[in-house]
């Protein structure tokens, strides 16, 4: 190997240098990550997948605030409206289960441009929409996307950043996706009524374009990279990540563990088998099947409470014999029963709603980290699942009432918490090969999971709403005690991990 001179872009100047002797010379990707300072590149990462995140949580508030306007165009029925979130929510669920294996197969990169150039497409189609039937195909279509691609963004900062930073990356993707509720009420409340739903639909769907040009230009996952075998790619990707930080070493004078890994051909549906092998193997079927136990009841609680919200926030749209046109459509088409029919503004109530749960997640991403640092992940999450039962029990007694913003308040601080606890912890569960598909299942599951108990919730909604908070808080009750006798997930996943490690994968 030849010398290496203070010349070498990658060996900090002034420094002396010149042989293996003053260096490791075997190091993970992980080691070298952790010698790099946080730069440039690591602030693109976060924005491109942070936007990646304000596309989710504006999709998901997307089809919220434009139903009342859908129902009054086409004259949607109850169960229809249900159908539409129920489905919708569904397709988030399928999109994590699916993309997450395509994801360990073709690489983050490749898998979030994708995923956000489809959801890009299919958001603006959503607008062209004639009828309730293609609306429904292209919603579901874009929460298949956002299922899959909000799983990538979490795992990709994981595989890319040093571990000092990883918190920190997670955190600021979390609060964009907390501002992309913020943004979404307020671009509908200052304008929707003006612009219509259609070219609500075309801005909505723009930040699902910008993170794919970024990634464009940033390195694929190094640790993915490495765990298929490219060491080349490897290296050229922890160069392009770590060119602005002064390394004490250079990259071509280490062994990146792990090189000796084999690349077996193999065909897609046997990549993605594999993948669920290593997800179900022996040593982490327990942890697979209790994260998934506890994250269903997680998004029950908080797609439940939404409709709740949506519910005690609740105004009359629709108002008969006003012979007003909505927006994008014909006056005929506005006419069930002989009665012209026309959709209200957004008022005061839903911007306060929508407020109210983003002010609320902000909220909850400080107090979770700063509880995070002080007592560590898993008593955060008790202390986090205690408060939000005792707060929806205080629900049921305070409708209405001036206790129930408070407690709505509160309840959405708990989960949010303890949902970003959970984006901290399970990257950290599986090992990389299979990291996007353990990942995907569990968030996948857990949604398909909860679509279904929201159409149940919805229904009781109609009928009684205390009724349906005495469900959330059952539901909400059986989460505390899963996440109480939660035990060291991570410490054992890091022991399996650092075993798969040395063992051939498949491609």
């Amino acid at each position: 190997m030849p010398e290496r001179t203070e010349n070498d872009p990658l060996v900090t100047p002034g420094s002396s240098i010149t042989t293996l002797n003053d260096v490791a010379r075997e190091m993970s990707v992980q080691e070298v990550l952790d010698k790099g300072k946080f730069n440039v590149i690591d602030v693109l990462y976060i924005i491109a997948l942070g936007l990646i995140a304000i596309a989710d949580s504006m999709q998901a508030c997307y089809v919220a605030i434009v139903i009342p306007d859908l129902t009054c165009l086409w004259s949607l029925s109850a169960s229809q409206q249900s159908v539409l979130t129920s489905l919708t929510f569904l397709g988030t669920g399928v999109g994590g289960v699916f993309i997450g294996p395509l994801s360990d197969r073709f690489g983050r990169k490749t898998s979030a441009m994708v995923t956000t150039i489809v959801l890009f497409f299919t958001m603006t189609l959503t607008a062209t929409s004639p009828n309730f039937y293609v609306f429904l195909v292209f919603s579901v279509t874009a929460g298949i996307c956002i299922g899959g691609s909000l799983t990538i963004a979490f795992t990709y900062w994981a595989e890319v950043s040093s571990t000092s930073h990883r918190k920190l990356g997670i955190t600021v993707i979390t609060i964009f996706w907390n501002f992309g509720i913020m943004v979404s009420y307020g671009i509908a409340y200052l304008s929707l009524n003006s612009i219509g739903w259609k070219t609500f639909s075309y801005i909505m769907a723009i930040p699902a374009l910008i993170p794919a040009i970024l990634l464009a230009f940033l390195p694929e996952s190094p640790k993915y990279l490495n765990s298929i075998g490219d060491i080349d790619g490897t290296l050229a990707a922890l160069r392009t990540k770590l060119k602005t930080s002064c390394l004490e070493f250079n990259l071509d004078e280490i062994t990146i563990l792990k090189e000796a890994r084999t690349r077996v051909k193999s065909s897609l549906a046997k990549s993605i088998l594999q993948s669920f092998k290593t997800i179900c193997s022996s040593d982490l079927r327990c942890d697979t099947l209790r994260v998934i136990g506890i994250y269903s009841c997680l998004q029950i609680v908080f797609k439940g409470l939404l409709y709740i919200t949506t519910a005690v926030f609740a105004t009359n749209r629709c108002e008969t014999n006003k012979g007003h046109k909505v927006w994008g459509s014909n006056p005929t088409d506005n006419m069930p029963f002989g009665k012209p029919v026309q959709c209200a503004t957004l008022d005061d109530a839903d911007l306060v709603n929508g407020a109210l749960l983003s002010v609320a997640f902000h909220a909850s991403t400080i107090l979770t980290m700063i509880l995070v640092k002080r007592v560590g992940e898993y008593w955060t999450l008790r202390f986090l699942s205690v408060s939000t039962l005792f707060f929806s029990c205080l629900l049921i007694f305070c409708i209405p009432g001036h206790i129930q913003l408070v407690s709505i308040f509160m309840i959405a601080v708990g989960v949010a918490g303890i949902s970003l606890v959970f984006f901290i912890i399970l990257p950290q569960i599986y090992p990389t090969i299979a990291r996007n598909s353990g990942f995907g299942l569990v968030d996948g599951v857990g949604k398909i999971v909860a679509s279904l108990a929201v159409y149940a919730i919805t229904t009781i909604i109609n009928y009684s709403l205390r009724a349906a908070i005495c469900v959330l808080v059952g539901i909400t009750a059986v989460l505390m005690v899963q996440i109480l006798v939660l035990r060291n997930l991570t410490e054992t996943s890091e022991e399996v991990s650092k075993e798969n490690e040395l063992q051939p994968h498949q491609d």
